[in-house]
Order: C-alpha cells, then structure tokens, then sequence
C-alpha cells in the first residue's frame, strides 16, 4: 500500500463516519413542516428525508451502520500502517477521540434552518447504505422494533416553536379561528421580545418627588388618572428620573393616617430589570414577586423606562380598554 493510500484511507474512513452522524443529526433537526413544503414545491430531497423520518428504525439502522463500520475501517487501517503495536494503539486512539470530539459538536453546530437545507443529501447517503447493506439493515431494525415492543415505549414527536408557528399559517380554515392563531403567535414570539419594546419611555412617566406630602401625591393621581405613580429624588424628577426610589399607590395615600407626610413614608420598593430580557422571564418574575410595575435599565443601570403587568399581558391578548381610554373599543359583532 503507497504512503498516499496509507493516508488517504483513514481520511476518507474518518469523514464518512462523520457523514454519516451528520446525517443522523440533520434529520432529526429537520422541520416536519418545512421539508413538506419543500417536498410539495418539487424537492426530491426533501422527499427522501419525509420518507427516512417516517421508518425511524431503519434510519437509525443505516445510521449506526456507516459510522460503525467505517469507524472500525478507519482504526484497522491506523493500526495496520502505524506498524509498532505501542504506535498503533497510541494512533487507534487519538483517531477515536477525533472522530468523537467532531461527533458531539455536530449537534450543536447544526442549526434547524441548515438542517433543512441538509436533509436531502443525508437522506440519499442512508437511503444508499440502506439498499447496499440491506440484510443488515433489516435485521437491526427489526431487533429495535422488537427491542422496543418488549420494553412497552412508545415514540412521541415534539414540535418546535417554529414548527408550530408553520403549522399555524398552513392551517387556514381547518378549524383554527384567527383569533386564536393570532393569540398563538404571540404567546410564541415571548421569548424573542426584549421587555423594552413594552415599555412607557422615561419621558412619558409621571413622577412625583419624594419630598412631597401625601395630600400633594393624592392630587396628582387626581390629576394623572393613574392609580400608580412613580416616586424619584427631587433632583431626579421630571428630568430623566434617574434616581427613581419607588412606587406610591393610590390606595396608600387613600388610607394614610397623616396627609402631611413625605410620601416616602408609603411608598413602595420598586424593582429594576434589565431592558434586554425577554418578556416571559419578566411576566414569570412579577407574577412570582407579585409585582404590577418595574423600571428598566439599560447595561449601564440607569432607569430608561417602566413597565407593568397590563403592558405585558397586551402583548398576548392585544390592546385592552377600560373606562379611562378615550378612544372605544370596537363594538361586538355576533
């Protein structure tokens, strides 16, 4: 064997083995939704990979066969060329753990969108191996199927977020009311909405001084309509709040016992939160603190905004009117 062939060969062996775990990885990472579409569009590749996924033993048959059996091929040949038995265990080794530290980070480098694009030629690569090596194929994956059957498991197939969201728009009238979609989409979207696009900007927040009394506190919820109002050092106030101390409640200047008090006396802590985490961290934290009201940071901490708990819960269920609102709602249709 030339030096060439010596090398080549365990190259060769090692990349199909990889081929044939990407290939494993790529599959199962595929959008059901998006390959039939694509399959619908005239994509034969698309095709073949619905086809692998729906017979998952003999995917996963021709899968453990390609990587075990040039695997084995690759090492073989790394022992037979190294020559010194202490060499060719040193060499079979570092070749195992190469293919292996590629084989972990495949799942994590391949990400559901190239995964679509992949699937067609992994489905070619196993559905090759399945008709090349099909008494082995066959007989793997029956001992799977009856592996699996005495075990009494039984296969259940999660749905991503995207795949949801496919299933949402290839629906139309099949029994879905838009209204509910619609609500869907909101509820899926969460995670990637910073909390800052709910935000009331610093500008537009009423304050009141820390310094002032109750009774002047009580007038300006009057005034406002609020029935909350932030409460921030007199420096602060009005000119970016800044330094925003708290919350003061409507309620609490209702039944304090001293009208000439600082309102400092009845208000509330008031937690900041970075502006940049998603919505539903906020909407778990607040339910868990029993919060109506945060303040938003920037990384800098300093305060660029407020947000409460009706504000996110628009985010799900869309605008929602109360008495206070100047424009109506749209009237009922039945």
């Amino acid at each position: 064997m030339t030096l060439a062939l010596e090398v080549a060969l365990p190259v060769a062996c090692g990349l199909l083995h990889i081929g044939y775990g990407l290939a494993e990885v790529v599959l199962a990472k595929a959008s059901g939704p998006v390959l039939e579409k694509r399959a619908a569009s005239g994509d034969t590749g698309a095709a073949a990979a619905i086809e692998q996924n729906a017979d998952e033993d003999r995917l996963l048959a021709a899968g453990l066969l390609g990587t075990s059996l040039f695997g084995a091929i690759g090492v073989a040949v790394s022992a037979n060329v190294a020559g010194n038995v202490g060499v060719a265990i040193v060499g079979s080794v570092s070749y195992v753990v190469a293919l292996a530290l590629v084989g972990a980070a495949l799942p994590r480098i391949v990400s559901h969108s190239a995964a679509a694009a992949l699937a067609g030629p992994a489905a070619h690569l196993l559905r090759a191996t399945q008709f090349v090596l099909f008494p082995l194929v066959a007989v793997i994956s029956a001992w799977a199927r009856a592996v699996s059957a005495a075990a009494g498991s039984t296969r259940t197939t999660a749905l991503t977020r995207q795949e949801i969201v496919l299933l949402l728009d290839a629906t139309g009238d099949v029994g879905i009311d838009p209204q509910e979609q619609d609500l869907l989409r909101r509820v899926f979207a969460l995670p990637e909405k910073p909390v800052r696009a709910c935000m009331t900007a610093l500008a537009d927040v009423d304050f009141v001084r820390s310094d002032v009394t109750v009774a002047e506190a009580a007038a300006s919820v009057t005034k406002t309509g609020h029935t909350r109002l932030i409460v921030a050092e007199p420096q602060a106030a009005g000119v970016g709040g800044a330094a925003i101390v708290g919350v003061v409640h409507a309620r609490d200047l209702l039944f304090a016992r001293n009208d000439g008090s600082p309102v400092r006396t009845v208000m509330r802590h008031v937690r900041r939160v970075l502006g940049t985490r998603p919505v539903h961290e906020i909407v778990q934290e607040m339910r868990r603190h029993r919060e109506v009201i945060v303040v938003l940071t920037d990384d800098e901490n300093r305060a660029i905004g407020i947000v409460t708990i009706e504000d996110l819960l628009e985010e799900v269920v869309g605008e929602i009117h109360d008495e206070r609102d100047r424009t109506a709602p749209p009237p009922v249709q039945r």
